[in-house]
């Protein structure tokens, strides 16, 4: 008979690759139930950052990542009585998560709406410091300094639409990233304009920023030189700008940039693969349709971008039936016909009863009110 020393712990005998092979030992030994030590098995980060989850509320069942322990277990006739963490483990993924991330938002005070939206989505976030003018540059300090504190960024959100192109502040924010040469890896462009994917729309900021140039420097010659005060360095600048904007839209837009309803989530995505904030594992799902129903109790009858963006992920990525009826809902409102047949067909089409039924009631109702809904289906 196989025989276990005394004090050996489960980790030592029982594999990721294998594990069947150390339950095996332990039935040998004549032990069928034992508390399962998790140590180095556990990669929960979240448990290691302070931040709060329900991961041990979670039954050992739904959870993927001890399907392979579970299964070895019964296979051998091993009963785990409880799995459980004795001592404290820093698990460290990418840079340290005791460093929170700094990410520089760069807007146009025209967009002010899509800027708080991003912002409420990242504000609070333990791992995140998001700077924002109207937040970060308190009353009579230089907005200058404070744009060129971009450097200093792990990451730039950069607002991109034809009023942030023709500011002369959010400009002078893309030149400050520009004098990284690596600058596209820390960017996030959010893009309003989708214009600037087009040649000829380019070229006609460069003739905006040239126009502006030349306006400049035209008053500037009536004036003598003495007297320019720091108006010289504006007119460096514009120069520099008509220099250089072309090459960033290129570099934007050969980036693939995703809906800008969408770039919350797709920012957190990348921030999670990179290592900078923890991912959570347990119940990504539940999460988002938890802050989709509580979104949706805030905005009451309302539309909000928030609600819209969590119903974009629920139904692109879980195809989840609330979603994609939301979605089906501000089709409507937004007449966008073909938004709607497709929306309506792959609900309809869905392998789920529910969300059928749902849809079903969804096109009675509005073919109530107009016949030409969908009466085929």
């Amino acid at each position: 008979m196989n025989t276990l020393s005394v004090g050996v712990q489960s980790k030592n005998i029982i594999f990721d690759k294998y594990p069947i092979e150390g339950f095996e030992m332990m039935r040998y030994a004549v032990l069928f139930c034992f508390d399962f030590s998790l140590n180095s098995y556990l990669t929960n980060i979240l448990l290691y950052s302070m931040v709060v989850n329900d991961f041990f509320n979670q039954s050992v069942k739904i959870l993927g990542f001890f399907a392979p322990y579970k299964g070895a277990a019964e296979v051998a006739g091993i009963h785990i009585d409880q799995m459980h963490m004795p001592y404290l483990k820093l698990f460290l993924i990418g840079r340290s998560l005791l460093k929170k991330i700094r990410i520089f938002l760069s807007y146009c005070w025209d967009d002010d709406k899509i800027a708080d939206n991003i912002y409420d989505y990242f504000h609070g976030n333990p791992n995140i410091d998001l700077y924002r003018d109207k937040i970060n540059i308190r009353a009579w300090d230089s907005i200058k300094k404070y744009m060129q504190s971009i450097h200093g960024m792990d990451y730039i959100i950069l607002i991109i639409s034809d009023s942030y192109l023709k500011s002369t502040n959010c400009m002078y924010e893309v030149l400050e990233m520009m004098r990284d040469r690596e600058y596209k890896d820390r960017i996030f462009p959010a893009v309003i304009n989708s214009e600037i994917y087009n040649p000829i729309v380019k070229v006609t900021y460069v003739e905006f920023w040239q126009e502006k140039f030349r306006e400049l420097q035209e008053k500037l010659n009536r004036i003598e030189a003495q007297n320019r005060g720091e108006l010289g360095k504006d007119l460096k600048r514009f120069q520099e700008i008509s220099s250089n904007i072309a090459e960033f839209l290129d570099i934007v837009s050969d980036m693939n940039n995703p809906n800008i309803t969408e770039i919350t989530l797709r920012i957190e995505e990348k921030l999670c693969s990179e290592g900078f904030i923890p991912t959570n594992t347990i119940s990504l799902y539940d999460q988002l349709r938890e802050d989709f129903k509580k979104v949706r109790r805030q905005d009451g009858r309302n539309i909000s971008y928030e609600a819209e963006t969590l119903a974009r992920k629920l139904w692109n990525e879980y195809h989840d039936g609330g979603g994609g009826i939301y979605l089906l809902d501000l089709a409507r409102i937004r007449n966008d016909q073909i938004e709607i047949e497709k929306l309506y067909f792959d609900l309809i089409m869905s392998a789920d009863v529910q969300i059928r039924d749902t849809a079903r009631r969804w096109n009675k109702k509005w073919r109530q009110v107009n016949d030409e809904f969908y009466t085929g289906f």
